[in-house]
């Protein structure tokens, strides 16, 4: 994030400074919160797709990706990953409420 030097010399100037400042904590909070709601949305296919993509026995004419080709198969594979991914949330979540507490 740049810094920004200005030298404010009155109280009004300061208090347009604090405006965009809180201005621009409710825009990175919306980014933030949108980015959030995409990632939980699609975290199963992403991981799904970064390990399948990647992995060399998955690759075209195997068992495995015969395997996997199959519609239920895919439900199953993808329910597995989204209550993993679930657990991962909550985790993060677990973690970051211990590293920054709220101050009530």
């Amino acid at each position: 994030m740049k810094k920004i030097k200005s030298n404010i010399a009155s109280l009004d100037a300061l208090n347009e400074k604090i405006d965009a400042l809180h201005a621009r904590k409710d825009e990175l909070e919306n980014e933030l919160e949108n980015n959030w709601e995409f990632l939980q949305d699609n975290y199963s296919l992403m991981i799904r797709n970064s390990i399948f993509k990647r992995a060399a026995f998955l690759r075209k004419n195997t068992i495995v990706n015969t395997v996997l080709s199959i519609p239920k198969v895919q439900d199953a594979v993808s329910t597995i990953l989204d209550k993993v991914s679930l657990k991962i949330e909550e985790i993060i979540f677990n973690l970051l409420e211990k590293a920054f507490p709220k101050k009530d």
